[in-house]
């Protein structure tokens, strides 16, 4: 599944500061893979060049599930 999520901000971004994490909480399919890559871009403040971020993460797996054996969420 690819989802893309915005956050936007409208102030001012002084070099060298940084703004708060951004925290996204999912609900992950019982069947998804073992490993996923989540990528943000920035763009925007008169800066030309866009800059990308990739965070590779992994997803847990319980050992036996009950649920994921009656119902997938997706």
């Amino acid at each position: 599944m690819h989802d893309t999520l915005t956050c936007t901000r409208s102030e001012v971004f002084p070099a060298g500061s940084s703004y708060p994490p951004i925290t996204l909480k999912v609900d992950v399919s019982c069947r998804a893979h073992a490993q996923v890559t989540n990528t943000a871009t920035a763009t925007g403040g008169g800066d030309t060049t866009t800059r990308t971020a990739t965070d590779p993460t992994k997803i847990k797996r319980h050992e036996h599930d009950e649920r994921c054996e009656r119902h997938d969420h997706w």
